[in-house]
């Protein structure tokens, strides 16, 4: 996947392939999805087993988990 490679080239600089995996795509399926599970997470009170929910976006898991721990 391009991600953060990709935002930083101008489109059209480098392969195809790259600018295409680079785009991120609603997939309403899967959000509806995700939404049942976190409720039912959130509705379980004290037994709710999520710690935190963090967009990981281009800065990787290194990233996440120094600003989860600054929290």
């Amino acid at each position: 996947m391009g991600g953060g490679a990709a935002s930083s080239m101008f489109q059209g600089e480098n392969a195809e392939a790259l600018d295409f995996n680079a785009v991120q795509r609603g997939d309403a399926e899967m959000l509806q999805r995700v939404n049942r599970v976190i409720r039912a997470c959130v509705e379980l009170g004290e037994k709710n087993p999520i710690v935190a929910i963090h967009d990981q976006g281009a800065g990787g898991n290194g990233n996440v988990l120094k600003e989860i721990s600054e929290e």
